[in-house]
């Protein structure tokens, strides 16, 4: 199968039709433009809340299974099944982003839902039983199901068509920081505490940054 990936590409790049904008725009020009973009208060607060999922899940999913394991002595089998509430979660929110966002400003669904995710972290080293922590992990889920759609939403929405592929090429590469920088700072983190305290300190960064995040946006007049 990987061996049809190059044929398979240059099919595509033959036969499908050219999306972006009529006009041919130098490189440095539409570089220029992209990053003057960036500023926008309302990109940025969807590339702060790109980078902040992607810290938040690699570092609190990576290592959630070795603290239920070594805090409440279940199996790895047992670990991996509790993941099952966090996926019914962000299905059930997902599903309904679109009635979500009607009406309501996608950056402060989004505000609330890094609060819930926040709350979700906090209470883990807390709650006393396994499935109590499911549940945990079920609102973790139904707030990661609002945080995607949003994202992506508040994303193109503000992005003009000619420079949204640039815009979404550089919230991916954020991306992709993002899952390397958590996973290397809560790694680091570990040598110095335990993983209790990892989900309590990833909890009040959810919150901090929702605080800066709303600091971005313009105040409402009235």
């Amino acid at each position: 199968l990987y061996l049809l990936v190059v044929p398979l590409a240059l099919l595509v790049f033959s036969w499908m039709p050219e999306t972006k904008a009529k006009g041919e725009a130098e490189a440095l020009i539409y570089l220029r433009d992209m990053l003057r973009l960036t500023r926008h208060p309302r990109l940025l607060v969807a590339f702060s809340a790109g980078f902040l999922r992607f810290f938040l899940d690699y570092g609190f999913l990576t290592y959630f299974p070795l603290f239920l394991v070594r805090s409440h002595g279940i199996s790895t089998a047992t670990a991996g099944f509790l993941y099952a509430f966090f996926s019914v979660g962000a299905m059930l929110t997902s599903s309904q982003a679109g009635r979500l966002a009607a009406g309501h400003d996608k950056a402060r669904l989004l505000f609330f839902a890094f609060v819930v995710s926040g709350i979700a972290l906090v209470v883990v080293p807390f709650v006393p039983g396994v499935w109590l922590v499911g549940i945990s992990l079920f609102f973790y889920g139904l707030a990661n199901g609002v945080i995607s759609p949003m994202q992506k939403s508040l994303l193109t929405q503000n992005a003009p068509t000619e420079l949204r592929g640039g815009i979404v090429s550089f919230d991916r590469l954020i991306q992709q920081v993002s899952k390397t920088v958590s996973t290397t700072v809560v790694g680091l983190l570990l040598v110095a505490t335990n993983l209790s305290t990892i989900f309590w300190m990833l909890g009040i960064l959810s919150f901090i940054s929702v605080a800066l995040m709303a600091a971005l946006l313009p105040k409402r007049n009235g």
